[in-house]
Order: C-alpha cells, then structure tokens, then sequence
C-alpha cells in the first residue's frame, strides 16, 4: 500500500484516530453481517494523515460483528 500511494503523493502517514464504539446494527448491516438487529456490532471511525502536511487523505467507517473480529491496536 506504500507504493500505491507513494504513487499519488502520500510519502508517509501516520494514523490520526481510531475510536471504536458498539452500537446496534441498522436493518442494512445486519443483514450484510447476517445477524440480528438485536446484537451489537462493533463500529470503528479511523483517520489517515499525511506525515508531512497533516492533511486526512482516508477516512475510513468500518461495522463488525463482534462474534467474529479481534482488533489488536499497537503503536
């Protein structure tokens, strides 16, 4: 992935944020996670920046299943 977006002008980045939260699934997604409305999913909100000029370059709103994902967060 440095490549490609060396290619576009992003030397480095650093993650700016990531929050992660539960919440229940709309209609929507839990059909996609085939699971009920009822279970909660886990929702995580992250932020890319470029190194050099501290501009967002990727904003990424992930839902997970929580029977199913383990996320490992290090510096």
């Amino acid at each position: 992935i440095t490549q490609a977006l060396q290619h576009y002008g992003v030397q480095d980045y650093t993650r700016g944020q990531t929050r992660v939260m539960s919440a229940l699934p709309d209609a929507e997604a839990a059909r996609l996670l085939a699971q009920p409305r009822s279970r909660p999913v886990l929702l995580v909100d992250s932020v890319n920046r470029c190194s050099e000029q501290g501009r967002v370059f990727q904003h990424t709103l992930a839902q997970f299943s929580g029977d199913w994902v383990q996320l490992v967060f290090e510096p």
